[in-house]
């Protein structure tokens, strides 16, 4: 009888510890995404600051209305300055 209890407890632990697993994958994969997600908003805001700073410096104050409603010319402006690391 202490046998079957026995394995009855084992396959219950085992069964415990595969679900464990399972919850503590998921979980750290949502955390990496959400520390992925936050470095790259912030690095994000680092290359627009830049460009920001750039195009004042240099008084393009219309090309800078323009890029903030035109993505495209964004970062056609970015690769021009040589900001935006991974542009197409």
């Amino acid at each position: 009888m202490c046998e079957i209890l026995d394995k009855i407890e084992n396959r219950g632990i085992a069964i415990g510890e595969e679900r464990g697993e399972k919850r503590g994958i998921v979980i750290g994969e949502k955390r990496g995404i959400a520390i992925g997600e936050r470095r790259g908003e912030k690095h994000g805001r680092n290359e627009i600051n830049r460009l920001v700073a750039i195009l004042l410096e240099e008084n393009r104050i219309d090309d800078l209305k323009r890029a903030v409603h035109d993505e495209e010319y964004q970062q056609h402006l970015m690769i021009e300055y040589g900001i935006c690391e991974d542009c197409e």
